[in-house]
Parts: structure tokens; sequence; C-alpha cells
């Protein structure tokens, strides 16, 4: 009888941590479809908060034991996931190179205002005067 509980329980147990195995594989699937479709769309704190997702769900994965075919498809699910957030990355750099290359103009003159001493009373560029070196004569 006794080894009939056993046998029941572990049954059980299994069952119910497959289950869950299972249940957390379809929340990265629903993650990752979400942000294919989505996000392009995606603000900065929405990609925080999805990576924060993601990073919670892989935690959770690693309480489990997965079949060969599981593993598989967690092993796409992760890249499909790091594929969407490449190309949200790479976006955000093209966006800052965009930014950057349109003020580099402005920014190279400020640069330049920046090591050149203004005098106290008109804030204007003082005049770079060039200084020969000493001869030897």
């Amino acid at each position: 009888m006794t080894l009939v509980v056993v046998a029941a329980l572990t049954l059980t147990l299994t069952a119910c941590s497959s289950f869950k195995a299972k249940r957390l594989i379809g929340q990265l699937d629903s993650l990752v479809e979400r942000l294919e479709e989505d996000g392009a769309k995606y603000t900065s704190e929405q990609w925080s908060k999805a990576t924060a997702e993601y990073d919670e769900i892989c935690a959770k994965m690693k309480q489990y034991e997965y079949t060969s075919e599981q593993r598989q498809e967690i092993g796409r699910l992760k890249g499909r996931y790091y594929a969407a957030y490449s190309k949200h990355a790479l976006k955000k750099a093209g966006e800052w190179v965009d930014s950057f290359l349109d003020q580099a103009g402005e920014f190279v003159n400020g640069f330049l205002d920046g090591l050149v001493t203004y005098p106290d009373d008109d804030k204007q560029p003082a005049t770079v005067e060039t200084v020969e070196p000493p001869t030897d004569d």
C-alpha cells in the first residue's frame, strides 16, 4: 500500500513539474512572438520590461528538466529573442549615429570653441597667434 502511495505521489509531482516546464516554454514562445510582431514599435522602457520578463522566464526554466526536443525548442526561442533584441539595438544605434551626424559639424565647432580662450568682455573667440620657435642664431 505504501509503495502505491509513493508511486502515485511521484507520478503526480512529475506530471505537475512537466506541466510547469511546458507552461514556461509557452510563456517564452508568447513573449518572443509578441516581440517579433511589435518590438519595432517598443520604447526603451518597454524593451526593459520585456528583457526582465525574459530573464525571469529563463531563471524559472532552470528549475526543471527538459527533454532533448524541448531543449531544442527553448534554444530556437532564445535565438529568436536575441534576434528581435538585436534588431532593436541596431535600430537604436542607427538613430544615435544619425543624430550625431546631424550635429557633427556644430559639435566640432563647439569643441574647437571650447579649446580657445575667450576674452572676458565680448565672449568672442580670441585670435590664435602663431608663435615661431626660437632659432639658434
